[in-house]
């Protein structure tokens, strides 16, 4: 098994929080054990709950189009989640399930080691800012004014392209037309970004 399967295994079997009580599966992540680029949503929905992939309902199928038309490979990318249990009633994750999950998330990283971090939405973006320690380029902003805009973060040798989260643009058809465009910039930047 290599590094990224053994520590899917992990996080499967995982307990630390409440939340494992109350969802059918905990959801790791999926993609390539080299990718480039990861991909963090919130936590998973009901879709992503029952078949323990992330980013397969709706939205992510929605996002899942959009990554394809920009030119992205999934093959090429990893997609996971803040939280990998689904909330109750798909409600917002609390402050110790996200830090309960963080041991997750954290290592993933490691495995990874991705030169690009594209978080989907404002929680996605302040959990990883305030863990990884560039939250003074997030601040107070809301989401709408960090979308699309991308930042190098000097001491960790990493882009973080903030993106809308795909439900986002789905319940605001009309952010959909720019959700579009920051994957396009996305799929344009990567080879760049890749070789800094």
């Amino acid at each position: 098994m290599d590094a990224l399967s053994n520590l899917h295994s992990e996080i499967k079997a995982c307990t630390q929080c409440s939340l494992r009580q109350g969802c059918t599966q905990v959801v790791p992540g999926e993609g390539n054990p080299e990718a480039g680029v990861v991909f963090f949503a919130e936590a998973p929905g009901a879709v992503e709950d029952e078949r323990g992939r992330p980013l397969i309902g709706r939205s992510g199928t929605y996002f899942r189009i959009e990554l394809a038309r920009a030119g992205i490979k999934e093959n090429e990318v990893y997609l996971s989640n803040i939280v990998r249990c689904r909330p109750p009633e798909n409600r917002d994750p609390l402050p110790e399930e996200i830090e309960s999950c963080w041991t997750w998330t954290l290592k993933t990283l490691q495995v990874i080691r991705p030169k690009v971090i594209v978080p989907m939405g404002r929680p996605a973006l302040v959990t990883l800012s305030q863990k990884l320690g560039f939250h003074k380029k997030v601040g107070q902003n809301p989401i709408m004014k960090l979308a699309g805009i991308p930042f190098f973060v000097e001491e960790k040798h990493f882009f973080v392209f903030p993106i809308f989260h795909p439900a986002f643009a789905i319940r605001r058809s009309s952010l959909k037309p720019e959700f579009r465009a920051h994957l396009m910039y996305l799929a344009k930047a990567i080879p760049d970004w890749m070789r800094r």
